[in-house]
């Protein structure tokens, strides 16, 4: 986050206002399990663009460290259109490939409040810098 300009500070400061919520703990950690019974399957969005996350073995977890949006932020978000942060994306990407996951990035375009339809994928490969 420091490379976008995001310090501790200014992390604060959104949570004095009111925007997001998790700081003091130093952020959360979120746990996913598989949407399918088949095999490890999630999808992660963001603006138009969609981490596809999978493996083999469906009892697999993923897990991602972030800060919580309050219900002003989320609110503050809907008022915007934002374009997708793409190096952001496969740096996260890269995270959960050099944990074992296979991740493509999509394309993502909304169909209804539950789907969604993707295209465009791109396997994301391990990157040794990560």
């Amino acid at each position: 986050m420091a490379k976008e300009g995001i310090t501790f500070s200014r992390l604060l400061s959104l949570q004095e206002l009111g925007v997001i919520v998790g700081v003091e703990a130093i952020g959360m950690t979120r746990e996913f399990s598989s949407t399918i019974e088949e095999s490890f399957q999630q999808a992660l969005l963001s603006n138009g663009k969609v981490l596809l996350v999978t493996h083999a073995d469906v009892e697999k977890k993923l897990e991602l460290s972030s800060y919580g949006l309050s219900s002003v932020g989320e609110e503050i978000l809907s008022l915007g259109s934002f374009q997708p942060n793409q190096e952001y994306l496969v740096s996260i990407a890269n995270k959960f490939v050099n944990k074992g996951f296979t991740v493509k990035l999509c394309d993502w375009t909304k169909v209804d409040e539950k789907r969604g339809r993707i295209s465009n994928a791109v396997e994301i490969e391990a990157d040794a810098q990560q």
